[in-house]
């Protein structure tokens, strides 16, 4: 069974062109990876494979049970779990059937899936998902919906599967089983993420740009390994070229340095000889001619060495222009920020959040992997730590005056104001206008981005609006707290993350599950829930 595109391209509503020419092919039992930077159109393409949305041109030919996860669930928001599993209608057959109904759409509706319940049950078991199917599809948290439309895979039983970001919100507990369930599978399976550990079990890695798709023919770090070969010769060609580029440059300066000589020595022999003027202006005009060949015949070399180059340049990818510039906390390394003695919390009608008191102390300069399961109480431990609640058992001290935290959401930035307006609203030393927008540019916002509303952008480019303001501000939070923040990038803008987070000193708290990202961290201490 296979799933195979050609010449697939699509066209935004406004006009512009996501990618073209792709032609690519998803085989039973092989695994790929799709990858490419933040809004070239993963997920778009994903959804034309599924048959949700159509090709500006091209067309997909499919064999066999295509089954799409996307990466958003919000088609699900008033649908219950058997809806969002693509069992109800067998259910509600089954159930007609149990009450008597000798209906023939009933029997062909089940299909002969007598045990359907019990099988979806052990589905979701399996992902640690314990809900009666009736349940509202809306009240699972981000990790239970993902867990439920994984376990909609055994149930169906389809023959090629596309995957949209599976990993996200998934506990390290529940991506082994992800893991473990794609190094197992005979299913066909395409699948877009930044999760390298997931990348890194993949056949191939397919890389989309606006041009097309190119195989690599193995996991991620084999295709990380190609690129790398693939930059150095770029920038061995680009070296080749602009020394080409310099020699030809200075032989059209000889040309010239040698006509202006050729001219003078002509007027000289005018004056020396006597020479009629026709003979030399015949002779001017032919020198003249034969000067003009040679000097468009250089020009064209020259154009074409620069077109060379140009083009070269532009197949090369974009070095990371970003500069970070933290300055130091003002407070010591070593010093105690918070001593927790003995906390718990409970909410209204509910048990202890934490399944024992916690105890720990926190001090400056710590880098800290805060770890634990979905629903483990990670976002209760830090709204306490940060003063957003207080601990129902026990006590938090705190000695924090100045935190930031960049959540997958991007919440500390105002949806509602202007790139620019976002960078004033931190501007709390004063800065003019003129430093304001150079810094901007640091973080490759250009003069065209500044009038843009925030709530338009792409997480990466959120995410380099956070870590501006914090060098706007231009003072260093004593704490910085990551809380999934790489849910929304791709991994070009996660090493902007781990590289602008290297040369933080002060005290950083990291909620992840990627465990790629969390080494990069080089985190040195763990709370675990």
């Amino acid at each position: 069974m296979t799933l195979v595109a050609q010449n697939i391209s699509y066209i935004l509503p406004v006009g512009r062109t996501l990618f073209q020419n792709v032609n690519f092919n998803i085989l039973r039992g092989k695994v790929t990876g799709l990858v490419a930077d933040n809004g070239t159109g993963k997920s778009v393409l994903l959804k034309i494979f599924a048959g949700n949305l159509m090709p500006t041109t091209g067309n997909v030919e499919r064999q066999g049970i295509i089954h799409y996860l996307p990466q958003h669930y919000g088609q699900f928001a008033h649908k219950t779990i058997a809806e969002a599993l693509g069992i109800s209608e067998k259910l509600y057959a089954l159930q007609k059937i149990t009450e008597g109904s000798t209906e023939t759409e009933f029997f062909e509706m089940l299909a002969e899936d007598w045990e359907i319940e019990e099988k979806a049950q052990r589905a979701l078991a399996k992902w640690n998902i314990n809900y009666s199917l009736e349940t509202d599809f809306s009240r699972l948290s981000g990790g239970e919906k993902t867990k439920t439309l994984l376990a909609s895979i055994e149930l169906i039983n389809p023959d090629i599967v596309l995957m949209d970001e599976p990993t996200n919100h998934l506990d390290s507990y529940s991506r082994e089983i992800l893991y473990k369930w794609v190094q197992q599978t005979n299913t066909g399976l395409c699948l877009v993420s930044h999760d390298r550990a997931l990348l890194n079990l993949c056949d191939n890695i397919a890389e989309l740009t606006q041009t097309g798709i190119t195989n690599y023919g193995g996991n991620y770090d084999f295709y990380v390994a190609q690129k790398e070969q693939q930059q150095l010769a770029l920038n061995q060609k680009i070296e080749h070229e602009s020394k080409t580029l310099n020699l030809l440059q200075k032989k059209q300066r000889e040309i010239a340095a040698n006509k202006q000589k050729a001219s003078s020595r002509g007027e000289k022999k005018h004056q020396n000889k006597g020479t009629d003027k026709l003979t030399v202006n015949a002779l001017k005009q032919s020198s003249e001619k034969t000067m003009s060949t040679i000097n468009q015949r250089q020009a064209k070399k020259l154009d074409a060495a620069q077109e060379n180059i140009t083009q070269l340049k532009a197949k090369k990818q974009a070095e990371n222009l970003m500069k970070t510039d933290f300055q130091s906390s003002n407070l010591h390394k070593g010093k105690l920020l918070f001593e927790a003695s003995n906390v718990n919390f409970v909410y209204r009608g509910e048990q202890n959040v934490f399944r024992e008191n916690l105890v720990f102390s926190v001090y400056s300069g710590d880098r800290i992997a805060l770890e634990g399961s979905n629903g483990s109480g990670k976002s209760t431990l830090i709204k306490l730590l940060t003063q957003q609640l207080k601990p129902i058992r026990g006590s938090v001290a705190t000695h924090v005056k100045d935190w930031v935290m960049i959540d997958q959401e991007y919440s500390m930035l105002d949806r509602a104001l202007s790139v620019f307006e976002q960078a004033e609203s931190f501007n709390e030393n004063a800065l003019p206008e003129h430093e304001l927008k150079i810094r901007l540019n640091r973080f490759l916002f250009d003069a065209e981005s500044w009038d843009k509303q925030c709530v338009t952008l792409s997480g990466g480019e959120m995410l380099r609006l956070c870590l501006c303001c914090i060098m706007i501000k231009n003072q260093s939070p004593d704490l910085i707290i990551l809380d999934e923040p790489t849910n929304n990038l791709d991994i070009k803008n996660m090493k902007v993350l781990t590289d602008t987070m290297s040369v933080y000193e002060g005290t950083l708290i990291v909620i992840s599950h990627d465990q790629w990202f969390k080494s990069e961290m080089k985190l040195n201490k763990v709370i675990a829930l």
